[in-house]
């Protein structure tokens, strides 16, 4: 579909009739996406209009690209942290931050 573009309509907010794609939001529910930056994810369907879309990477997962959402796949999903680091969630990489006894289990 194509997005709704009339700023008068009170749908505008929630992107009626447009095809923003999970990993991305459309600013004023524009059919161009943003891919959320590295580190963030968006799993909500569609229609998102903000970057408050795009959340921290799910702790003990790394989101290293853009665009990423776990209703994905292929190199699009939240990768799993390497073994011997931790991921405290928000991360772009998974082997920044070697293992401490509390962290790691």
């Amino acid at each position: 579909g194509v997005a709704n573009n009339d700023p008068a309509d009170p749908n505008i907010e929630n992107n009626v009739g447009g095809e923003c794609p999970v990993g991305a939001y459309c600013p004023n529910a524009t059919a161009v996406p943003v891919p959320c930056p590295a580190g963030t994810l968006n799993d909500a369907r569609q229609g998102q209009t903000r970057d408050t879309a795009c959340k921290p990477c799910t702790g003990g997962k790394y989101c290293s690209q853009t665009g990423m959402s776990n209703l994905l796949t292929g190199s699009k999903v939240p990768v799993d942290c390497d073994a011997g680091y931790y991921c405290p969630g928000g991360g772009i990489a998974g082997t920044i931050f070697g293992c401490q006894d509390a962290q790691c289990g």
